[in-house]
């Protein structure tokens, strides 16, 4: 009965008070003392005292137990969801290296035929030993090709190999959002308000995907905002979409860059040194969103402050498969 405290209670009680009784029945029969009501009283009083009073310490130790497996539990999902969800942002960035390297690898293929032609004489000019440095170029980038074929097979198989546990309710997944980001804004000296509201009835969601949108879009705003500041998230069930929204009160993305905050390298975040972002995030989100059939907007902020992202998903990509 460790799951019912309280029949552990009253099954204590029952026991204290015939163990009590019995004492008393057989004190009568050896010393023919009197049975009296008080003496019964208090027999009954101190069973339900000694009783509850186990019983109490031993949910105490139960609940305390309960709450470190439960926060270790929780510490362990958090842990893995972030690092899945950085390996699925790996595949993204490998398929833009793989084509890379195909369009480095045909360059030097084109400049080894030309090359060679000038060296055969066809053409005028001649750079002895250069045709074969570019072949060997273009072997070297092929096996970089070939390695980021390998690496990213081995990403897509991890990430499609989906199970149960890759699903998790809106509730929790706003959550690991939230406490991750406000470490991180902690972390930068920063003060910031996270609000996230849902509307809506929703299903579990996945979890790599979920995280790796919404993560980018809460950590540019985290990094945006200057020293205090306010970012709400949104989650709204629309029959078969689901829209997430992510505003914030930073700065703000001026008009003239609404065109190009979406490719690749552009970025509008210097650190003190003067040194740039990456800006790949949110080109992240865009290649994330698209590839689920979805779409990712700037929208113009209501009151004219902050910036403000809505990113559209079918509910069909991410919820679980019948």
């Amino acid at each position: 009965f460790n799951q019912l405290p309280w029949v552990i209670g009253l099954l204590g009680i029952v026991t204290e008070f015939a163990a009590g009784m019995s004492e008393l029945f057989f004190e009568r029969l050896l010393f023919e003392e009197l049975t009296t009501i008080d003496a019964v009283h208090k027999i009954l009083i101190f069973a339900v005292f000694r009783s509850f009073f186990v019983v109490g310490l031993f949910s105490t130790l139960k609940y305390h137990e309960s709450k470190l497996k439960e926060t270790e539990i929780q510490k362990r999902n958090e842990h893995m969801i972030m690092v899945v969800s950085n390996l699925y942002e790996e595949t993204i960035l490998l398929k833009k290296t793989l084509q890379f390297a195909e369009k480095v690898t045909k360059q030097s293929y084109n400049l080894y035929k030309d090359l060679h032609e000038i060296n055969e004489g066809q053409r005028d000019f001649s750079l002895e030993g250069i045709p074969q440095q570019a072949l060997r170029i273009a072997g070297e980038v092929h096996e970089i090709k070939k390695d980021n074929q390998r690496i990213l097979s081995g990403l897509s198989k991890l990430i499609t190999e989906e199970s149960l546990l890759d699903y998790i309710d809106i509730d929790s997944l706003f959550s690991i959002i939230v406490r991750t980001n406000n470490k991180y804004a902690e972390l930068l000296g920063k003060k910031i308000e996270f609000v996230f509201s849902i509307s809506g009835t929703h299903p579990d969601y996945h979890a790599y995907t979920f995280t790796s949108i919404v993560n980018n879009l809460v950590s540019n705003s985290v990094e945006a905002i200057n020293e205090t500041g306010k970012i709400e998230l949104l989650a709204e069930q629309n029959q078969d979409w689901l829209t997430i929204r992510v505003k914030d009160t930073g700065p703000g993305i001026p008009r003239q860059y609404k065109d190009v905050i979406f490719k690749p390298g552009f970025t509008l975040k210097f650190d003190s040194t003067g040194k740039s972002s990456t800006g790949i995030g949110l080109t992240y989100v865009k290649e994330v969103a698209e590839m689920h059939d979805g779409n990712v907007l700037l929208n113009d902020s209501e009151d004219g402050k902050g910036a403000a992202f809505t990113v559209h998903l079918p509910m069909a990509k991410i919820t679980r498969k019948e």
